[in-house]
């Protein structure tokens, strides 16, 4: 029994480990080939003005480029993975907080989750959880509190002037423009919220991650491929963390 206690422990570390190093590797696709994250800016428009200071020191932004394409390449490479993922982070979060033009809650999101992945080990598994619950509670309680969400105006905008389709606008049509607005933002709102809760909850995790990739695919098709097509990128990604490590077949073999 211990020994197959032993085998459990190391074959369920090396599942975390492999996954965080996938996902990681992911998250960088996405800072090159999606946000086209290529360099740290100086500061510019900074949510913190005391973050202005650096843009005295020209010197320091060719060497900080060096460091976020070495980490890039590094955790592509799988070499100290999670070093490189921390450090990662840190850049992330300094450049949104220099620069108010930079911020965006995907890439915030990203910064976060190679934070989750630089801190980790064994047991921190529920932070993973955590920070997708925060990420839905926030954008659920968010809508909550905006009264063009709550009045359905802001869908109404949505389906006229901005992502117009046939879809959505024969449903309009149908159902009624505010009435359709309305039921679109409580639907929404109802979603992200039931998300959240369900993140924090750890139960049906297989589940809660095929629910969703389908509420992300749903707007996808909802707009036509136009909205949610990085989202859903990185929540099908960032998802596969909250998943059981399904180890029965291991066990089965062992004994």
């Amino acid at each position: 029994m211990g020994f197959l206690k032993l085998e459990r422990f190391q074959s369920k570390q090396f599942l975390s480990f492999t996954r965080l190093l996938f996902v990681a590797r992911m998250l960088v696709l996405y800072l090159i080939l999606i946000k086209g994250s290529m360099h740290i800016f100086p500061p510019f428009l900074p949510f913190f003005s005391f973050l202005d200071v650096f843009k005295e020191f020209t010197w320091l932004f060719p060497l900080i480029d060096w460091v976020y394409w070495i980490s890039l390449v590094a955790i592509l490479l799988g070499f100290k993975f999670q070093r490189f993922s921390l450090i990662l982070s840190i850049l992330i979060f300094y450049q949104i907080l220099s620069s108010k033009s930079q911020y965006s809650t995907s890439f915030l999101y990203s910064g976060c989750i190679f934070f989750l992945i630089g801190i980790f080990h064994p047991g921190l598994e529920w932070s993973f959880r955590l920070q997708i619950a925060l990420l839905y509670l926030g954008a659920g309680l968010n809508k909550l509190m905006d009264v063009d969400w709550l009045s359905g105006q802001y869908f109404e905008n949505f389906i006229i002037n901005v992502y117009p389709n046939s879809l959505n606008l024969t449903m309009a049509n149908w159902v009624g423009e505010r009435l359709f607005a309305q039921l679109l933002s409580y639907t929404v709102i109802a979603a992200e919220l039931v998300l959240g809760l369900w993140a924090i909850s750890g139960k049906k995790q297989i589940q809660f991650a095929a629910i969703i990739l389908c509420f992300h695919f749903s707007v996808l098709i909802f707009t036509f491929g136009k909205l949610s097509l990085i989202y859903m990128y990185l929540m099908a990604v960032t998802s596969i963390l909250i998943l059981p490590m399904g180890l029965k077949f291991k066990e089965k073999l062992i004994l």
